[in-house]
Order: C-alpha cells, then structure tokens, then sequence
C-alpha cells in the first residue's frame, strides 16, 4: 500500500492527503485484504455504520465499473477507482487535455499512459472531459 501512495505522489507530482479518499478506500486502507475488503462491501447489500456503499456513483465502460463519485483532480490529472470484471480493484487516471488514461494493475503499478484504444475508453474519457 505504501507503494501505492508513492506511485500516486510521484505521478500527480503533489503529496497525497488521506480526506481525498472516497470511503470505502478509508474503510478498507488498513484491511489486510484491500482488495477482498472492497469487493466484500461492493457486493454486500447491508449498509456498514463507518461506509456506505450508497454514497458511491458507478458508471459501466466496457467490462470496468467506475467509481464516478470518487474523481479526483491533481493538477491535469483526474484519478478514481474502478473494478475490473474479476471485481478486482484498480485505479484509473485520466488526462483531459491530452485525451490520455493510464490505469493500475491489480498490484497498484501503474502500466503507463496511453491513448485511449477501445470504444468503452474513448466513451469514459469523453465523458469524464465534457463534465469537467
């Protein structure tokens, strides 16, 4: 995990401060399955007291689920969450102004940035630019 926010510092070029993560990041941050702690909660029709899976807003691209309420702007780049179809967690990075997405793996290494390929992406980022 440690990694993870160094990765993200080193990317945005900007500290990374804890009241930026959505809930169920803070939630499960200190799980020792991040990954089975989010899909737990993802999946889960009860309503925890410290998370509410509620207060989430997913969008469908392609096979992603994207955690469209948990955007966040460093500099040119917005970062969120996303599910793959394995329901496995990863993070997502859009740069409007050059139409460019980089996304995670599984393990939280960022694979690096690339212009968008498929439909789906072409629509995610499409989206996300004209609301912003």
């Amino acid at each position: 995990m440690i990694l993870f926010f160094t990765l993200i510092n080193l990317l945005l070029h900007n500290p990374l401060r804890a009241h930026e993560l959505s809930q169920l990041d803070k939630f499960c941050l200190e799980a020792k399955d991040y990954n089975g702690c989010v899909a737990k909660h993802l999946e889960s029709d009860t309503t925890s007291t410290k998370f509410n899976s509620s207060n989430i807003i997913w969008r469908q691209y392609g096979p992603l689920r994207i955690n469209w309420s948990g955007w966040h702007r460093k500099d040119s780049t917005y970062i969120t969450s996303s599910l793959n179809k394995k329901n496995k967690l990863f993070y997502i990075a859009v740069q409007c102004e050059k139409s460019l997405i980089n996304v995670s793996s599984v393990s939280i290494d960022w694979k690096g940035w690339a212009l968008p390929y498929k439909d789906f992406e072409n629509k995610l980022v499409n989206d996300l630019c004209k609301s912003t």
